[in-house]
């Protein structure tokens, strides 16, 4: 597998060099004067054992040792498929637990980030240094961390929940002896998915008129109210299972599963329906099993519907509470009935956005990158005239050297490395005016911090406008774009070299080096070149990918960042509800480049936490920039603030309204599909990061 012998190979061993020395001197607080050995009294696994401490007082709480060993190996269902392999301190000296004021963070490493193969150029050495520098750093913060090597379940069953369940089970272990603060996964782990389930009274309208045809009184192009009870599928990416650690998940947990979707007409008139304990029976409707796997299933009502075969529904109502089988008692007792997060939850995973680009030789033997690294111009005689495109691969190469660059850059950042930059926050807006404005963006993302100064905006943007918005310093970010699991749109740009030449992909002597390429007929011959040139509006990961590797955000002095996108499906990886978490295909829609859109923006903008959606949907968090502003700045923090914000919004319970009403005013069935809202969220980088130092 190809990698990039110009700034991208050399950028992890010459910060390394870098951030190595200044580490041992740290005297920011107390808990760091023990330098790098506060994490591990020996980073290199060939040395030889330690010699026998001491004999430890006698507690009746078990060493993390032992906690591990109790999940090591763990099949959680006694199938004969182990959930998790093995369990063991990555470090062969890991530091004996001390009190720390802000709790235990276990730090969950992927072993292939750690393992010594011939073809990976960044040892396990290296890598372990890497990742105490990175314990170092949270230890400073106030924190216990403990760093364990996690082998879980790696193959074709699709059953990712139920990993997640397995892990879930040796979190809430340590956290019934342990102060656990959180959990933070680096490398590439399961993500748990959530189908919830609810009944609404719905309205369709004359531009989508609805069709009636599964009962013996088939109607078409219907308009009006009707009862909805369906299954969406919201989310792949649930953090709160992980973080819920009282909850009722592991009930919830279903492998395969069916779901029938019905829309029905009454007979009764608009007004008198639903009710508590009505029975409705009609032969308008329509129905649609769904088949799912691997999720949690969160049947959100009490409704038992029955369909007979003489084209006749009946749909009995129990009762009109949702029941949030997930929540526990005290959940339900909030005015919002949602699960709320014990522990924090946060991932360092960029596995989906470590992609080279391949081809075979061109005419002249070249590869698709240069000497230098650099993106190059190829070409081909191709007899069958099908253009020739550039193949992009994950690189665990790159996977290495991305978290290295994220834990470098966390740890510059924690020493001040940009305290010379205004703080600020910024906010853009694309040239969809509906969206939040900056202004009211940049009021929200003021909460954070009382120290903020004058904000910085951008709107009405461009794809140009957005990337020189990009290079413009702010630690707090705000974007507002309609979006994909693969980009963000902005308004166009008609001229390729003007983007070109602002990511710093253009060289005036030898043209572009852009991280795509464009096949273009000439002469006889295909040509693949580097350009933007069809990309217009889409910020993805061609356009992040062609900054980092230019370096141009840290020429610019554009600094490190928090970022919240309030796009829709940012976080969402593709193919999620079809292939387990270990497939090439997770959160990668084909070989030409097209990954996942929060990742690309945080490995390679610079990024130090993104907050996201991974769903269709239309909130901003609330109560997250309060929560970071309680917690001394941490911006991991605002992800359990807005659950516990929501979880107390008495606007969030459907049972204050009336649910024979459909608008206009309150309206129950938006509560209904809007309470749930906090799952659909979650963070990726360090959680436990300050926005300012």
């Amino acid at each position: 597998m190809p990698t990039t012998p110009g700034r991208t190979a050399c950028r992890s061993l010459a910060l390394l060099a870098i951030v190595v020395t200044p580490l041992t001197v740290v005297t920011r607080t107390a808990s760091t004067a023990t330098g790098t050995n506060l994490i591990c009294q020996t980073c290199d696994p060939p040395d030889p054992p330690p010699s026998p401490r001491p004999s430890p007082t006698p507690t009746p709480r078990p060493s993390f040792t032992t906690l591990m060993s109790r999940y090591t190996p763990y099949d959680i269902n006694a199938d004969g498929i182990r959930e998790i392999n093995s369990l063991k301190p990555l470090f062969p000296n890991p530091e004996p637990y001390r009190v720390a004021a802000n709790g235990v963070v276990i730090v969950l490493v992927d072993p292939k980030l750690v393992t010594d193969e011939p073809t990976l150029q960044m040892t396990r050495f290296e890598m372990s240094t890497w990742l105490g520098i990175l314990g170092n750093d949270i230890s400073a913060d106030g924190f216990f961390p403990y760093f364990v090597e996690a082998s879980v379940y790696s193959g074709p069953v699709h059953q990712d929940g139920r990993t997640v369940l397995a892990l879930r089970r040796f979190l809430k272990e340590v956290r019934s002896y342990y102060p656990l603060a959180g959990v933070l996964l680096v490398g590439s782990f399961p993500d748990a998915a959530i189908v919830r389930s609810v009944l609404v009274k719905a309205t369709s309208y004359a531009d989508e008129p609805l069709d009636l045809t599964s009962g013996s009184e088939p109607i078409t192009g219907y308009v009006g109210h009707h009862l909805s009870l369906k299954a969406d599928y919201v989310t792949p990416r649930a953090e709160i299972v992980l973080g819920d650690l009282d909850g009722n998940w592991e009930s919830l947990y279903k492998p395969t599963f069916s779901v029938t979707d019905y829309e029905a007409l009454p007979y009764e008139p608009s007004g008198s329906y639903p009710l508590d304990g009505q029975v409705i029976e009609t032969s308008r409707f329509s129905l649609r099993t769904n088949w799912f796997q691997d999720a949690f299933f969160i049947q959100d009502h009490q409704v038992t519907a029955t369909a007979s075969g003489a084209g006749s529904l009946t749909l009995s109502i129990a009762s009109l509470d949702e029941p949030s089988p997930e929540a526990t008692a005290a959940d339900r007792q909030r005015p919002n009935r949602i699960a709320r997060p014990e522990i924090l939850v946060s991932r360092i995973d960029p596995l989906r956005v470590a992609i080279m680009p391949t081809a075979p030789p061109d005419l002249d033997g070249k590869s698709p990158l240069d000497a230098s690294g650099r993106p190059q111009k190829l070409r081909y005689d191709n007899p069958y005239n099908a253009p020739p495109y550039i193949s992009w691969r994950r690189d665990r190469n790159l996977e290495r050297k991305l978290v290295a660059d994220y834990i470098a850059r966390s740890h510059r950042f924690r020493l001040g490395s940009d305290d010379w930059l205004p703080f600020r926050t910024s906010a853009v807006r694309s040239d969809d005016l509906l969206l939040t404005s900056p202004a009211d963006f940049n009021k929200l993302l003021r909460r954070a911090s009382g120290s903020f100064q004058p904000s910085t905006a951008a709107d009405d943007a461009t794809l140009f406008d957005y990337v020189n918005w990009l290079k413009q310093p702010a630690v707090l970010r705000g974007i507002a774009a309609h979006s994909s699991e693969v980009d963000s749109l902005f308004g166009p740009v008609s001229n390729p070299v003007a983007l070109e030449l602002a990511t710093g992909g253009y060289d005036l002597a030898t043209g572009a080096h852009v991280w795509r390429w464009v096949a273009r007929r000439r002469d006889g011959e295909w040509l693949l070149e580097p350009s933007f040139e069809g990309i217009q509006a889409r910020a993805n990961f061609h356009i992040y990918r062609t900054m980092w590797e230019s370096g141009i955000l840290d020429d610019a002095g554009a600094g490190q960042t928090f970022i919240v996108h309030d796009g829709c499906n940012v976080m969402r990886p593709l193919n999620a509800e079809s292939v387990p978490y270990d497939s090439p295909s997770y959160g990668q829609g084909d070989p030409t480049g097209t990954v996942s859109n929060g990742e690309s923006l945080m490995f390679y903008g610079n990024g130090l936490g993104l907050m996201a959606r991974n769903k269709i949907f239309n909130d901003t968090p609330s109560g997250y920039y309060e929560a970071i502003k309680s917690t001394g700045g941490r911006f991991g923090y605002g992800w359990r603030g807005y659950f516990l914000t929501d979880a107390g919004n008495p606007d969030l319970d459907e049972r204050a309204l009336d649910p024979t009403v459909v608008k206009p005013g309150s309206d129950r069935r938006d509560r209904t599909l809007q309470r749930k809202r906090s799952y659909f969220w979650n963070t990726i980088g360090d959680f436990t990061l300050k926005i300012r130092y």
